[in-house]
């Protein structure tokens, strides 16, 4: 070999030697993430059923007072968009409402035994996940107690209504006034000065609160 020959091949190693030597790039390519799918979950039939059962419950008024006594102004549209198991997060979606508000929601109907929830467990992380539902028997249930509490403070006031002489406006109607009181207002309403015209007793089935389909 030709000493210009030896010098191009010594040149050469230098060059590959220079290359080999370079770190190697540690820099990352983040791959883009999927969105991920949005899951609707189907519906058993008895799901479907408890659902709509649970969404005639919560517009009866007297459900809705004790709702909202219970657990705040969010709490029949918190039930009214729980079908079948779902997250806090999933319910929040459906309701627009902050996760840190139907999470208080749920808590507070969980105590009342209203809104129950299954838990499971993720292996991997250790985390638990829960998923909620309406409990339909308790609604039913407090809708029994209310009514029957209802019923009860009504026969009272009938049954002592009936025991006095009472006295009201026919214009206003906002109340009764047992004959000592009508006397102090010398029996002119109090609200607009219409006369006082007594009241004949008159309790019967008709005025007791009763079962919202009964």
């Amino acid at each position: 070999m030709t000493k210009k020959g030896m010098r191009n091949k010594a040149k050469n190693a230098r060059k590959l030697h220079r290359v080999s030597s370079r770190p190697i790039s540690k820099k990352i390519i983040a791959s883009k993430a999927k969105p991920k799918k949005i899951v609707v979950q189907k519906l058993a039939p008895s799901q479907k059923a408890a659902a709509k059962c649970v969404k005639k419950l919560i517009v009866e008024p007297i459900i809705a007072n004790s709702l909202l006594s219970l657990a705040g102004e969010n709490a029949t549209s918190v039930l009214g968009q729980m079908e079948g198991a779902m997250s806090d997060e999933e319910i929040a979606r459906a309701c627009k409402f902050k996760v840190s508000e139907v999470r208080a929601v749920l808590n507070k109907l969980h105590a009342q035994g209203i809104a129950v929830y299954e838990r499971t467990r993720d292996r991997d992380t250790g985390w638990y996940y829960y998923k909620w539902s309406a409990n339909v028997g308790a609604i039913e249930r407090m809708l029994d107690e209310n009514v029957k509490s209802e019923k009860m403070a009504t026969e009272q006031r009938l049954k002592y209504e009936n025991a006095c002489n009472m006295y009201s406006c026919d214009k206003c109607m906002q109340e009764k006034y047992p004959f000592e009181t009508a006397l102090d207002y010398l029996f002119k309403c109090p609200q607009c000065g219409s006369p006082l015209e007594y009241k004949q007793p008159g309790a019967s089935e008709a005025n007791l609160p009763k079962k919202p389909g009964r």
